[in-house]
């Protein structure tokens, strides 16, 4: 990775709580941020206010590989461009207008994370420590040299938003290291191993059923912990009628029925069979319902 001139101007490319955060610590130590580029229609967004309130020019563009997005970019001159929470793909006429490459603030460790969601996905196949990694962006997905890592416990009954979280303070101070190391000539990328990549697909709202009959009572806690509060949710439904699930506990006893079915209602919440053994369910966005009634199987055909 080529190094900048010290004090070389920053594309910063930011979305969401990762974006807004990390775009806030680099104003904050005075990083030579030239210009921010969102995602469409953010234009009304807290990273485009910090952006204004910098004084920084601000482009919302539907892609950034589109003609206008990248004659933009070309005016401003940065040499380096930083991605936080930036979730569209950038092509290589994108990556060839900095000379001192992009990075990307991934979500995930390498190469065992690469694609969407991440955070989620690491919280779904129950793992017990999240990684995150600042990462050399090319032409693949999240295949290029990893330049920073970090990792920290994962609580078997955290959540998503608590997880996310855990990460702001991690990402920038990872951030500030690299650009720091990179100014110096200290960085050492360390190549991927692509024998050990895994890709994962980017979640999307309806990913969020619970399949009751193929849930274990632990897979269905994970969906229900990886999908809460900000996020869309883990959902089902009884009769027809959408029940957004938004927290659980595992029971210490086992208790076996069909699954879906609502067994009794403790003070605290209701229990339901999953695959394996009961669990229950301590919040919804929606009326819980019964006991001794079901969920539904499959979601009602449109």
């Amino acid at each position: 990775m080529p190094e900048p001139a010290p004090g070389a101007p920053i594309l910063y490319l930011g979305n969401g709580v990762r974006g807004v955060h990390c775009l806030r610590a680099l104003l904050a130590a005075k990083e030579p941020v030239a210009g921010v580029l969102g995602h469409a229609g953010s234009e009304a967004s807290e990273a485009a206010q910090l952006a204004a309130g910098a004084g920084l020019p601000y482009l919302a563009p539907k892609s950034p590989n589109e003609p206008g997005a990248l004659a933009w970019i070309r005016a401003l001159g940065a040499r380096l461009a930083v991605m936080s929470g930036y979730a569209k793909i950038v092509r290589q006429a994108f990556l060839d207008c900095f000379p001192a490459g992009v990075v990307n603030l991934h979500g995930g460790p390498l190469p065992g994370y690469r694609g969407g969601s991440p955070l989620n996905w690491q919280i779904l196949r129950g793992e017990r420590e999240i990684g995150i990694s600042v990462v050399i962006t090319q032409a693949g997905i999240d295949d290029g040299p990893v330049l920073a890592r970090d990792a920290f416990p994962l609580g078997r009954d955290e959540t998503i938003d608590e997880v996310v979280a855990k990460t702001l303070p991690r990402f920038e101070r990872l951030l500030l290291s690299v650009l720091d190391a990179q100014r110096r000539g200290a960085l050492r990328p360390e190549p991927q191993d692509p024998a050990r990549a895994r890709y994962f697909a980017k979640r999307l709202p309806e990913d969020g059923f619970i399949d009751w009959r193929a849930l274990t009572a632990q897979q269905v806690h994970d969906l229900v912990r990886a999908l809460s509060g900000s996020y869309p949710g883990a959902f089902t439904y009884h009769r027809g009628r959408k029940i957004v699930i938004e927290r659980t506990r595992r029971l210490a006893e086992t208790i076996i029925a069909p699954p879906g079915r609502v067994l009794a209602r403790r003070a605290e919440g209701v229990e339901v069979a999953c695959v394996d053994c009961a669990l229950l369910v301590l919040a919804a966005r929606d009326p819980l319902p019964p006991r001794e009634s079901t969920f539904d199987r499959e979601p009602p055909r449109p």
